[in-house]
């Protein structure tokens, strides 16, 4: 595991591998399972910020506001525009969702204004 920098003792070692240095990390008192646990921890917990901030509510159903979402909103309001009644939106998180025509408008107003709240 790649580690940009460890600071223990004193000592500052920048970009080591826990792999390639373990016995160089060892030798200068570096617990290297507690390192990678907490560097392992760190980007669990970023991935959770980034899936926390990309999902939102609508209704009582967990749905993503990915750029990939939005674009299947644009083919899914293509849909309803040709004349179909209704059908089912798979977002990036996994979840499925059956949208009717008549409640696009408020679902898509929806979607933009948690969507814009990323960029604000």
């Amino acid at each position: 595991m790649k580690v940009n920098k460890i600071e223990k003792n004193g000592k500052t070692f920048c970009n080591v591998d826990t792999v390639a240095d373990r016995d160089f990390l060892i030798d200068n008192g570096i617990d290297v399972d507690a390192v990678e646990a907490e560097v392992t921890a760190n980007i669990e917990a970023e991935k959770a910020k980034e899936f926390a901030k990309m999902n939102c509510d609508y209704n009582g159903t967990n749905i993503s506001i990915t750029s990939k979402d939005s674009l299947g909103l644009l083919q899914v309001q293509s849909a309803f525009n040709l004349g179909l009644k209704s059908t089912k939106f798979v977002f990036e998180n996994g979840t499925m969702m059956e949208l009717k025509a008549k409640d696009f408008t408020s679902f898509a107003t929806f979607f933009v204004t948690e969507r814009n709240k990323l960029f604000t």
